[in-house]
């Protein structure tokens, strides 16, 4: 079993969930941020991913140039998929 030593802050934090009634004790609180902060990273290191992708794609020049109107062409590709019965790419999704 690990102990763990708190800051006084912290332990009135966890305290105020629990409070809440929606946390039992201070592992249902833990677990819950946990799973949180393990999702963060998740989603951070997906984005990371994707920044270095794009940064690549710019130095090879495979850019596309965003105008007043590139976002209404955007939306109406996607509509036309849509009518269409295609699938609309994750990346033109809101």
């Amino acid at each position: 079993m690990m102990t763990i030593k708190m800051t006084p802050e912290i332990e009135a934090r966890i305290g105020e969930f629990m409070a809440s009634g929606n946390y039992p004790d201070e592992t249902d609180v833990l677990i819950v941020a946990l799973d949180l902060l393990a999702d963060y990273q998740r989603k951070e290191a997906t984005l990371l991913a994707e920044l270095q992708i794009a940064e690549e794609q710019i130095a090879r020049g495979e850019v596309i140039p965003y105008d007043d109107t590139f976002m209404d062409r955007m939306v109406e590709k996607a509509r036309e998929r849509s009518r269409l019965g295609l699938p609309i790419k994750r990346a033109a999704r809101p």
